[in-house]
């Protein structure tokens, strides 16, 4: 299996397109302009150690799976003035939820001793300002992190094997 973390991001986004509700889906950006709503973009988040699992400050024996939480936010824009801008968010935030509460692949990802809950939504509705409607939906995915599904790429790799230093 591919590292979880990026497999539960991945899947999220491929989530997100499949709503059909959205223009942009971007993972990581702060560049969405007016033409491009409605957008949502998925922040990675934060990933921490589970501390409320029993097991969970134990590295022994070797290969043991140390459980994490990842807290990915989910960040909707809407620019709409023909419609209840706080309606409209909660309609899309529903559509979310649904998308990924309902879905088996993540159920998989983090297995039958993790779980996934979503831990807040955040509007950022103003008067007097232009009506721009922004909710930032966080979640929380706790699963193994396996020492075998990690795989380093790039120049973090570790050498293995003879190097030559001629």
């Amino acid at each position: 299996m591919a590292d979880r973390r990026e497999a539960i991001l991945n899947q999220i986004l491929v989530l997100l397109r499949a709503t059909g509700e959205f223009v942009t889906v971007d993972r990581n950006t702060l560049k969405i302009t007016d033409e491009m709503c409605p957008a949502v973009v998925l922040f990675d988040g934060d990933e921490v150690n589970a501390n409320d699992r029993p097991d969970a400050d134990s590295w022994s024996p070797p290969g043991r799976p140390q459980f994490m939480t990842m807290r990915p936010d989910i960040c909707l824009r809407i620019m709409n003035k023909s419609v209840d801008v706080g309606t409209e968010l909660n309609r899309l935030r529903a559509a979310i939820y649904h998308a990924i509460v309902m879905d088996k692949t993540l159920h998989d990802l983090v297995g039958t001793n993790g779980r996934m809950i979503m831990d807040a939504s955040r509007t950022q509705l103003a008067a007097g300002r232009k009506m721009t409607g922004d909710t930032t939906i966080s979640f929380a995915f706790t699963y193994p992190l396996l020492v075998r599904d990690l795989v380093i790429t790039g120049s973090a790799a570790p050498v293995i094997g003879p190097v030559d230093l001629s």
